[in-house]
């Protein structure tokens, strides 16, 4: 062999070596996405012996994913379960920021029949009637709607109350009294 085939050889083989070495990904694979950077590379030598080696000069090394188009992962944010009581309003204390519902219907028929306090909050929306009022508006007795939380610790807090008095409803029921005659039309 002459000298200009030794070194094509070598070439040839240097190449092929860089090829396993590096590994290079196909487009169907889940790794086509290369990282920024510089890579490992290689490069050929001839050992005494005329045998071409190849000798990476980088090392190969796993990079974690910081690619800034990648999707990021969505969390879900967990929502405090929503009840609603029904039920007679039992006691009200603006100055404590709390109600007692005597609940008498609602999804959770665990808590019928019983007495449940319920916190308030600032953001608490208070409805008596129809208008917005505070908590010391509320008057005790009437028919109460409450949009509660619950808490880890079984405790409720308010996101609405709606208490409905029944005082704006008529007393009586209205009467009619019967005419001695009938009046006819006459044309």
């Amino acid at each position: 062999m002459n000298h200009r085939t030794t070194t094509l050889a070598a070439t040839l083989a240097a190449t092929f070596a860089l090829a396993a070495a590096v590994a290079l990904p196909t487009a169907g694979s889940a790794s086509a996405a290369r990282p920024a950077g510089p890579g490992p590379t290689a490069t050929a030598t001839v050992a005494p012996t005329g045998a071409p080696t190849a000798a990476p000069t980088g090392t190969a090394t796993a990079r974690p994913r910081t690619d800034p188009t990648a999707r990021p992962t969505l969390t879900r944010r967990v929502r405090a379960p929503k009840l609603v009581l029904t039920g007679t309003l039992a006691a009200v204390d603006p100055a404590a920021g709390r109600l007692t519902v005597a609940v008498r219907g609602g999804r959770d028929k665990s808590l019928r029949g019983q007495d449940v306090v319920v916190a308030l909050t600032p953001s608490t929306v208070l409805r008596q009637d129809g208008a917005v009022v505070v908590a010391g508006d509320l008057r005790v007795g009437g028919h109460v709607s409450v949009q509660v939380t619950r808490a880890a610790d079984s405790s409720f807090t308010a996101t609405r109350v709606s208490v409905e008095s029944g005082e704006d409803a008529p007393t009586s029921s209205p009467t009619s009294s019967p005419t001695s005659s009938p009046a006819v039309a006459r044309r």
